[in-house]
């Protein structure tokens, strides 16, 4: 079995893709999936997916769509057997699945992977984010995003692909490839104008395309969105980067690879959340 929730919720088997029927259904997996391999309580699911409804025979609905989710994972069961993907465990019930199955905890390792390759081999590194990048078909959960039992899974993973987005610049840019991320960058920050971390990058980028002026308005509009918008500063770290840049400093040239800059933003982290989606 696989599980893709980088996009909208989809189940395949065997490479043909399972028609999960209706919503209250394909709640009930994404719920499961969340919490893929470990028990989720009846009583948590039925809150999740059902509320106070005093009207509906919760525990019984509830009992009819995992009868019915079962005959769409595993149709060939026999009657009565034990189920092996959506298994009844104390108190409730768990979804059974390779880890490495579902496109979400893939991406996710993907993103530790190049992490920790990052320093010492930074092609291998955008290499491997590209790949984990190109497991999102949308936003997570899609489907669900104003379904209050899947927003919190949603902002992680949102999060994590701004950084992975974040962390694949940081390596071309290590790579010497400063001025064709330049565009890209540039629609980056307009996505995420108050994301210090995408602005020191195009600051970067700019610089080490010789337009160091241009890479000096950057951190003037980001500072002034900060100024008006939630009335801070620019970072200590921001802040000493435009001094770099003021100063031409030889840190920055695209030979450093392992200077101040990388070290100093691949632990700083963002000045607000971020809202909405990388590319």
């Amino acid at each position: 079995m696989e599980f893709r929730v980088l996009g909208q919720l989809e189940a395949w088997r065997d490479g043909e893709r399972l028609a999960l029927g209706q919503i209250k259904q394909r709640s009930l997996l994404a719920l499961l999936v969340i919490h893929a391999n470990q028990a989720v309580s009846t009583d948590q699911i039925i809150d999740e997916l059902w509320g106070e409804k005093p009207a509906v025979d919760r525990h019984n609905a509830l009992w009819i769509q995992v009868s019915k989710l079962r005959s769409t994972l595993e149709p060939g069961r026999i009657p009565r057997s034990d189920a092996t993907v959506l298994a009844t465990r104390s108190p409730g019930y768990v979804l059974q699945v390779d880890r490495d199955h579902v496109d979400a905890y893939r991406f996710e390792l993907l993103v530790e992977e190049a992490r920790a390759c990052t320093p010492s081999d930074p092609a291998l590194s955008s290499l491997l984010l590209s790949e984990g990048l190109a497991l999102w078909r949308g936003r997570a959960y899609e489907e669900f995003v104003y379904e209050p039992f899947v927003q919190a899974e949603i902002e992680r993973l949102d999060e994590l692909r701004v950084e992975a987005v974040e962390l694949r610049l940081d390596a071309d840019l290590r790579c010497g490839r400063a001025e064709e991320l330049v565009a890209e960058l540039q629609s980056l920050v307009h996505q995420h104008p108050l994301r210090e971390h995408l602005s020191a990058q195009l600051m970067l980028a700019l610089y080490r395309s010789d337009r160091q002026a241009d890479a000096l308005r950057a951190y003037g509009r980001l500072r002034r969105r900060l100024a008006d918008e939630l009335g801070l500063d620019p970072s200590a770290a921001l802040q000493r980067l435009e001094q770099q840049i003021i100063c031409g400093d030889p840190a920055l040239r695209p030979d450093h690879t392992s200077g101040a800059f990388y070290r100093e933003w691949s632990t700083t982290s963002t000045t607000v959340p971020t809202a909405g989606t990388a590319s």
